[in-house]
């Protein structure tokens, strides 16, 4: 028997507008709304003028509630009236609404920061995958060979550089080998700190050299001056958010970073502040070689 073929259905599409802020703001503004609207729900249906008419002497707040809520009524098979005549709320309607919505503010509020901070966050942790990635694709291209770490491999503090070729600085080959798919996965969303934000008058891209949101990890090298992957355990730390000092740290999620592991794997590590001080870093503006390879070593897993 022959069966007509259907019609493929046409694939969902998410409108890329609807970001996790914008989502938090849209609902934000339900819960607040929410109050007024029960409010206004609960107040008694006033007589109507003849043939249930819009009284033209309504405010027009009340004239629009009213309608809205008189529609809601009848599709629930309540009969109601298209119109307030009160020309407004009781005082005690006024200070219920007010204190529900002071109370949805204190508990919101907090709420809506973290969630914002958890979606910058998340966000960040996917640039290091990418990142990851784009190592692993650099390897495959290169015999095995993880791109040089330029200026990184005898100052530490400079392991977040990007610059143009022949410069060689941290990420300077993976760009140059158009590994990324785009300069914003070098830019962490939480980075608070113009000198470390794309394209700003303090950080211009293309920079030479210019500041990124990572940190790229200076590894053993063979006699070619490279670190082969194979000698690079599962379980390597091999880039993370800025690991130069602990106010470093606080440009981003203030709590910790995100660091990158050699198996592709990308975790929140919250103890680096705490390596930073095991390391005996106790001041600067950056830290030595030996106390930032100390802490990449306590980031191992």
């Amino acid at each position: 028997m022959h069966h007509a073929s259907r019609k493929p259905r046409p694939p969902r599409l998410v409108d890329p507008r609807m970001t996790p802020d914008r989502l938090l703001v849209l609902g934000e503004f339900a819960l607040l709304l929410g109050p007024a609207l029960a409010v206004a729900w609960m107040r008694p249906a006033p007589r109507c003028g003849r043939n249930d008419r819009l009284l033209p002497d309504a405010p027009l707040i009340d004239r629009t509630l009213g309608a809205i809520l008189d529609a809601g009524r009848r599709s629930w098979g309540v009969e109601g009236c298209a119109v307030h005549t009160r020309r407004g709320f009781t005082l005690i309607e006024v200070l219920t609404v007010v204190a529900i919505i002071t109370v949805l503010l204190s508990i919101i509020l907090p709420t809506a920061g973290q969630a914002r901070e958890a979606a910058r966050r998340s966000g960040c942790g996917r640039n290091l995958h990418f990142i990851g990635i784009a190592l692993a694709d650099y390897a495959a291209r290169h015999n095995g060979f993880l791109p040089p770490v330029g200026s990184t491999q005898t100052q530490r503090s400079r392991n977040y550089f990007v610059g143009p070729l022949p410069a060689v600085e941290a990420w300077s080959a993976v760009a140059a080998d158009e590994h990324f798919s785009g300069a914003g996965m070098l830019y962490c969303p939480s980075m608070t700190s113009a000198s470390f934000q794309y394209d700003t008058p303090a950080n211009p891209w293309p920079g030479e050299p210019g500041r990124t949101c990572y940190s790229r990890r200076a590894l053993p090298v063979s006699g070619n001056g490279l670190t082969h992957l194979s000698t690079v355990s599962g379980g390597t730390a091999m880039a993370a958010d800025l690991i130069v000092s602990p106010t470093h740290v606080q440009y981003q999620h203030a709590t910790g970073v995100n660091v990158l592991y050699s198996d592709g794997g990308v975790d929140y590590r919250t103890d680096v502040l705490d390596l930073f001080t095991a390391s005996g870093f106790s001041g600067g503006s950056s830290a030595s070689n030996a106390q930032i390879d100390a802490v990449w070593a306590g980031l191992d897993r």
